[in-house]
């Protein structure tokens, strides 16, 4: 098949209209709850630029170790974003160079986001039967679908994501249930492509090396990929594992997957002892807000994301798709490998519509008080994405 025929056979047109839709109600909703109103849409978006958005940007106009501290970061998602802003102010040259990073990073993490969707979308519907519209509700309900404005590589790694998985299923025993066409000549070497390329976005794109296990002769790639990655640190700072070293300056502790468990799973169970305490003496105080949202960071939030996390995980066993499981549970694992879980709830970004998929493909979330369960869960999460943007719009940490 010609790539215009495999493009078609995979999205139909019709779907491709409903995620265009589906993307721009959602944005147009984001922006009138997060007080984008009250400004121009370049200041709303200039807004985004916090946190991490900040190193990207370094890495984006100053280069990779401009500043020793972009080094935690892979190179390639600051990489493609200053390439474009160079385009881009070459042919608006009045753009202003923060303005530019700001309009790019949009542009490309929400083309990613979009991409991502509607491949999600186009491979449930098939393989589960869900109604797209419902679908599109758990895929922009994504609590931390925000971050696809900022200049982080989450939408990028969650669109590379899919697309892997995409291209694994569709050269696997497992195509004709989810529908998709028969594997070009292109589908193998484009998969091999996407797993050296995911790790020079996201680290824990290296996870991917796990679908070794099930003897896929392309995960070689993503070893390819590691020996290319320390030689490249080795070149640039004479220490391969820098990347890992400089994390201190971060005020990341040292350890593992036991110890982030541990401190999170501490911090949830001295809240709740303490929260009689907290309540009597400020229940309507700032104490009251900053206790409870340091409860619900780093305590509860990252144990739910947990919870759904390996919840999916069993609902994919359970239905023998053991390629997409253990794509999801290497992510988990990978991303978890830290003694302090302080961004893993949006590492985690494929695990949410994959939840709520789930669960409406049950035979109690397809009925009716199982659908008005569904817009209650989805509902929740968007509320939750909008007081994190809120928060992240203001300078906050939100994950």
């Amino acid at each position: 098949m010609r790539w215009w025929q495999l493009l078609a056979a995979t999205f139909s047109k019709s779907l491709i209209r409903q995620g265009l839709l589906a993307h721009s109600l959602w944005l147009i909703a984001l922006y009138a709850l997060t007080d984008g109103l009250s400004a121009s849409p370049l200041t709303w978006l200039s807004h985004f630029h916090q946190w991490d958005a900040r190193w990207y940007a370094s890495i984006a106009l100053d280069g990779h170790g401009f500043m020793p501290q972009t080094y935690v970061f892979p190179p390639a998602h600051g990489w493609l974003l200053g390439r474009i802003v160079i385009v881009t102010r070459s042919i608006i040259p009045s753009l202003s160079i923060d303005t530019a990073f700001s309009v790019v990073a949009a542009t490309i993490g929400l083309a990613s986001f979009a991409t991502g969707n509607i491949l999600f979308v186009r491979l449930f519907t098939a393989r589960f039967k869900i109604a797209p519209s419902r679908l599109w509700l758990a895929t922009l309900a994504n609590p931390v679908a925000y971050f696809a404005l900022s200049g982080y590589s989450d939408a990028t790694f969650y669109a590379l994501t899919v697309v892997t998985v995409g291209l694994a299923l569709q050269s696997s025993e497992r195509r004709d249930l989810w529908r998709l066409p028969q594997p070009s000549r292109w589908t193998r070497p484009l998969l091999a492509l996407a797993l050296f390329t995911a790790p020079w976005f996201r680290l824990t794109g290296f996870s991917f090396a796990s679908l070794a296990l099930l003897k896929r002769r392309e995960a070689l790639a993503t070893l390819l990929s590691l020996a290319a990655f320390l030689l490249y640190y080795d070149f640039q700072t004479e220490r391969p594992l820098f990347f890992l070293s400089i994390q201190s300056v971060f005020g990341m502790p040292e350890g593992g997957f036991t110890h982030g468990a541990l401190y999170s799973l501490r911090i949830f169970f001295d809240g709740l002892q303490k929260w009689p305490d907290v309540s009597t003496v400020g229940a309507s105080g700032p104490l009251m807000g900053e206790f409870f949202l340091h409860w619900f960071n780093f305590g509860l939030l990252p144990l739910l994301a947990i919870a759904i996390s390996i919840a999916s995980i069993i609902w994919l066993i359970k239905r023998r798709e053991f390629l997409f499981a253990l794509v999801l549970g290497s992510i988990l694992i990978i991303s978890h490998n830290q003694a302090f879980w302080r961004s893993t709830v949006r590492y985690m970004m494929l695990a949410y519509p994959v939840a709520q998929a789930a669960w409406m493909a049950s035979d109690w979330g397809s009925s009716r008080a199982g659908r008005a369960a569904s817009a209650l869960i989805a509902a929740s999460l968007l509320a939750m994405q909008v007081l994190y943007a809120r928060i992240f719009l203001s300078g906050g940490w939100a994950f």
